[in-house]
């Protein structure tokens, strides 16, 4: 077999060789969101070819390098709510229902000041549906989940037993998802019936 532990070195350099080839990019050098970003009034500033370096993708930065795929995401919020099964057949889950229902309690309120000072509600760790995300129709009141930088997100709705996540090649304006993951998000949930 080709397979190599999970969390190995090994595993580290195939998964950074898979994105190097895979990522077409991850900023346009033209974009808005570029433009705004190495604007000397934005909040960082961004070097095109250190976002794309093997020490960037390999860095562990909370709240900022976060590089994966979707399918990962949507298992491992999947498993936060029990909806996994492992190669054994057991059934994963990473939250007890204590430990979800704590997840899902909201903890703040008024605007993310963060967050451009959006009405984004947080529970422990996660965006709850609550404020503009639930004004986007994502989902039932327990939905939980987190959204990055450009577009990108993640999700689980306990009570609907689903749970998804999106990542691009192409960031957009954004840091609570786009209308490319909503569009997908509506998708998901219509499918239920």
């Amino acid at each position: 077999s080709d397979a190599v532990p999970a969390g190995s070195d090994e595993a580290t350099n195939a998964y950074l060789e898979a994105m190097a080839q895979r990522a077409e990019e991850y900023l346009a050098p033209d974009g808005p969101l570029t433009k705004a970003l190495a604007a000397p009034t934005g909040n960082l500033s961004v070097e095109d070819d250190l976002l794309h370096s093997r020490e960037v993708h390999g860095a562990e930065m909370p709240a900022f390098n976060g590089i994966g795929d979707a399918r990962s995401l949507a298992r491992m919020y999947a498993a936060c709510i029990g909806g996994v099964v492992t190669d054994s057949g057991e059934k994963l889950r990473l939250l007890d229902e204590r430990q979800l229902e704590a997840a899902v309690t909201q903890r703040t309120e008024g605007p993310d000041l963060v967050l451009l000072g959006l009405d984004i509600q947080f529970g422990l760790g996660y965006m709850l549906n609550r404020g503009i995300l639930a004004a986007a129709g994502l989902g039932g009141p327990r939905a939980f989940g987190h959204f990055g930088m450009g577009g990108s997100g993640a999700w689980a709705d306990p009570d609907a037993e689903l749970a998804m996540g999106y990542v691009m090649n192409r960031m957009d304006i954004g840091t609570t998802g786009d209308r490319r993951l909503y569009s997908l998000m509506k998708a998901c949930y219509d499918s239920l019936g």
